[in-house]
């Protein structure tokens, strides 16, 4: 399952990470307010870790959905920087 995102305050930014903590893919739509636009800074800067190339970013709303889409079927499984997500049915683990 994929989450997108726009504008936002907590509970946004709650939504955000669990989603990324779960390692799914995630389109945000950018320039609408609120903690959207931080999302990278969060990342980058707060976590000290990289964006997923499953996290996408657009201030088109279509566009970001057919980003969305790409990577969902780019990235299948969750991606998680320690490992954490094993499927040995799929020879992944």
């Amino acid at each position: 399952m994929a989450s997108s995102l726009s504008a936002g305050a907590s509970a946004t930014l709650n939504e955000f990470t669990i989603a990324y903590d779960e390692g799914r893919p995630i389109g945000i739509l950018t320039n609408t307010g609120g903690v959207s636009n931080s999302i990278p800074h969060i990342v980058e800067e707060l976590c000290k870790r990289k964006v997923p190339p499953n996290m996408v970013f657009d201030d088109d709303p279509k566009v970001l959905l057919t980003k969305l889409e790409v990577v969902i079927k780019a990235f299948p499984l969750p991606i998680h920087e320690d490992g954490r997500v094993k499927d040995l049915r799929q020879g992944r683990g």
